[in-house]
């Protein structure tokens, strides 16, 4: 499993790779570049590359076939989250604390989009209004190895959460981790979570 999923990465970085790259002083050839410095883009991050699996891709499809009638949306996703108007909301919130620079914000990166293609997070999320339900299919990458446990490198699981009841202001959402042929429960999971007041002030 390790041998087919490194093999597979070697191919993608040589695939990727362009004649003139640049690269980080003291970086080797074939060496992963320092997401900290990357120019902040905003592609969809949630669309078929070249590091996805089969499995992954076909169950993509599957999903998008069932976006066609409207009963369910594709989220898409991106490697930042903060945008201008965001970045104000955030000083507005923390008024009088230290301003927070632009240009620092628009380098942060999301942890689950941190990753060169293939190495970390794969996934992308549909989202069904009706259902109150959000499906996400995630495929774990190399960097990802931590000790022995259910989820193998490089496979593909599917993340499904559902918002169980409302009461008031609570949120009781339920969450289960689960195996492409879904005959595998890796973990399972409640919560509860609970809206803010407009105007409370949290501190």
């Amino acid at each position: 499993m390790l041998r087919s999923c490194a093999a597979r990465l070697r191919t993608l970085r040589v695939l990727r790779r362009q004649p003139g790259d640049a690269r980080l002083p003291g970086s080797q050839p074939g060496s992963g570049r320092s997401f900290s410095f990357e120019d902040v883009t905003e592609k969809d991050q949630a669309l078929p590359k070249p590091s996805w699996s089969k499995d992954l891709r076909l169950l993509f499809d599957k999903f998008m076939k069932k976006c066609e009638d409207g009963s369910w949306k594709r989220l898409p996703s991106y490697k930042t989250s903060y945008t201008t108007s965001t970045i104000q909301d955030i000083r507005a919130f923390f008024s009088g604390s230290i301003p927070l620079k632009e240009e620092l914000m628009s380098q942060a990166r999301l942890f689950t989009r941190s990753f060169e293609d293939g190495l970390g997070f794969e996934y992308v999320m549909f989202y069904n209004d009706d259902e109150k339900r959000v499906v996400c299919i995630c495929q774990g990458g190399l960097y990802l190895q931590g000790p022995p446990g259910p989820v193998p490198l490089c496979s593909v699981v599917v993340i499904n959460s559902q918002l169980d009841k409302v009461e008031g202001r609570k949120f009781f959402v339920s969450c289960n981790v689960r195996s492409v042929d879904e005959q595998t429960l890796h973990t399972e999971g409640t919560g509860l979570f609970i809206k803010l007041e407009p105007g409370k002030s949290l501190i």
